[in-house]
């Protein structure tokens, strides 16, 4: 029985595209889990639009403005965040003539709440965000955000009627950053059993290391491309699959030209965007799965890679990853490039160890699995 009305904001399409980021993985998710629950419609902003939008959707509208940023960002001066601002009265504008027929409104990233009224308290209280990542997340990874993106969060962060997030270190920064009611933050990690487990194992002389992160300066692109030459320079052949949307170019072309000049370009590859059963594939044949980012407040790519048993290292800079698992199903942790590098070799020599870290994976995908976070966003949504 349908139990009430939501309304989905999101610049993600919901169904079949060339897109399988953070945002994409979480709207599928709230679908797939409140189908059966809700009426769900969706208020869709971007140009991805198909004809295939999910089951369990009943209606779509659609915004056609590039809220994904990319042609954007590279079409003007200004900072992405100005950007988000401007286009954040378009959506405000939009949600407001939709949000008196639904009991939920769910925004699907910050940028959508900064354009509301903060009057407006019968939009307010319907909505709750998934903040995605806050402007204060955005400085720590060395973005230059402007006073006016981070003072609207402050002013309207604190008004809505919940915010899920998911780790404790979200939370905090909400908490001490925002001045946001600890009750209305709930902590419910995102589901981490997309990909099928299977359990790797070293085979050939070759390895493949995955990186599932979109290009852009948090993600911190150039130490993989470092760490990609150190294991190199230890006589082992590798190649590195960044996997993900371009949408700083000039990352992107530090990264390629960077490799040519170390000698390591035909071993640097960039995918793109990819869809669910392209990524399945790469995680399929990976060795490795990596993160070298600055800062997650989940890492939804560092858990799904490991989730589907591929052995997984990351930088000890990741300060949310011990919040969310326990040691004992945790990815491996490094201090530097140099240890990372290390960790890799050694695992690639040790079978029995390489095969321990993989069998981690089928534990971690039961703590983070769909059923265990469904009745989270259930409690939340309708209560």
């Amino acid at each position: 029985m349908k139990l009430c009305k939501l309304l989905i904001v999101t610049s993600k399409w919901p169904g079949k595209c060339n897109s399988s980021d953070g945002g994409n993985s979480t709207v599928r998710e709230l679908i797939d889990i409140l189908k059966e629950h809700l009426s769900i419609d969706i208020l869709y902003f971007g140009k991805n639009a198909m004809s295939d939008s999910r089951i369990g959707v009943d209606k779509i509208f659609c915004c056609n403005i590039d809220f994904d940023h990319y042609e954007s960002y590279s079409a003007v001066d200004d900072s992405k965040f100005s950007i988000r601002l401007m286009q954040s009265l378009i959506s405000a504008e939009t949600i407001e003539r939709y949000f008196k027929e639904y009991d939920c409104i769910v925004l699907i990233h910050n940028m959508f709440l900064l354009g509301i009224d903060p009057e407006n308290k019968e939009l307010l209280s319907k909505i709750v965000l998934f903040p995605m990542f806050t402007g204060e997340d955005y400085k720590l990874c060395g973005e230059m955000v402007p006073r006016g993106y981070l003072e609207k969060e402050k002013k309207l962060m604190s008004k809505v009627r919940a915010i899920i997030v998911p780790s404790q270190r979200e939370k905090m920064t909400l908490e001490d950053l925002y001045a946001v009611n600890k009750e209305r933050i709930h902590i419910i990690h995102r589901c981490v059993d997309r990909f099928p487990f299977m359990e790797h194992c070293i085979m050939g002389n070759s390895i493949s290391i995955v990186y599932i992160a979109s290009v852009r300066k948090q993600k911190a692109h150039m130490d993989s491309v470092y760490l990609l030459k150190k294991v190199i320079e230890c006589g082992i052949e590798a190649n590195l699959y960044c996997i993900g949307a371009i949408q700083d170019k000039d990352i992107y072309k530090n990264c390629i030209f960077a490799a040519d000049g170390m000698g390591i370009g035909n071993n640097l590859f960039f995918t793109g965007n990819l869809e669910y059963e392209d990524i399945k594939k790469y995680l399929k044949n990976a060795a490795f799965n990596i993160s070298v980012s600055k800062w997650e407040t989940f890492g939804r790519g560092i858990f799904e890679g490991f989730a589907a048993g591929v052995p997984t290292i990351v930088l000890k800079r990741i300060l949310s990853i011990n919040e969310i698992v326990a040691p004992t199903v945790a990815p491996l942790q490094c201090n530097d490039i140099d240890e990372m590098a290390k960790y890799i070799i050694k695992l690639r020599d040790n079978n029995e160890e390489y095969v321990s870290e993989s069998k981690k994976g089928l534990e971690l995908r039961k703590i983070l699995s769909t059923e265990n976070v469904k009745d989270q966003l259930i409690k939340v949504l309708l209560g």
